[in-house]
C-alpha cells in the first residue's frame, strides 16, 4: 500500500513530468509521487541552500525544458531535471542586476511562448524571466496606465 503524503491540503497543482507528479502543499512542503514505486519523496525547507525556500507551495509550473518552478510564500525556486537542488530564482535576479517582484508570495506561474517565464505575486507584481534567470520585464500594481 503506499503511504499517502503528509500535506493534509493540496494548494498548488499538480505537476506531472518524467520524475513523477509533484503536488504542493500548504504548509507540507512539496511531495513527489514516483508512480514506479509507488513512493512518495518530500522536499522541505530546512534552512539550508539549495533546499525548498518554504514549505507553504502556491505555484507549480513544469517549463517545456523540463525544469519545475515553484511559487512559496518565501519567493520563487527552480528545480532542473535531475537535480534534487532548488534554485533560489529572485536572489539570482537581484544579483544579476534584475528588478524584483512586488511581495514575495508567488502565487502564479506562467510559460510564454518564447521561454520566458511570468511569475505573479501576491502584491499584484508581475515578473518576467529568461531562462538565465535575469528579469526582463516587471510590472507592479500603479505602474499600468489608469493605476491610481
Amino acid at each position: 500500500m503506499t503511504e499517502r503524503p503528509a500535506c493534509c491540503r493540496p494548494s498548488a497543482p499538480w505537476s506531472r513530468m518524467l520524475r513523477g507528479i509533484w503536488i504542493g502543499s500548504e504548509g507540507g512542503g512539496l511531495e513527489r509521487f514516483d508512480p514506479r514505486s509507488g513512493s512518495f519523496s518530500r522536499h522541505r525547507n530546512s534552512q539550508t541552500a539549495g533546499s525548498l525556500p518554504d514549505d507553504r507551495v502556491q505555484a507549480l509550473l513544469l517549463d517545456r525544458q523540463g525544469a519545475l518552478w515553484v511559487g512559496t510564500w518565501a519567493g520563487l525556486s527552480r528545480l532542473q531535471p535531475g537535480s534534487d537542488h532548488f534554485e533560489p530564482v529572485f536572489s539570482n535576479a537581484a544579483a544579476n542586476g534584475g528588478a524584483s517582484l512586488a511581495g514575495r508570495i508567488v502565487q502564479a506561474l506562467f510559460e510564454a511562448s518564447d521561454g520566458n517565464i511570468w511569475a505573479a505575486s501576491h502584491k499584484g507584481g508581475v515578473a518576467v524571466l529568461d531562462r538565465q534567470l535575469r528579469v526582463v520585464g516587471a510590472l507592479h500594481s500603479g505602474t499600468r496606465p489608469g493605476d491610481a
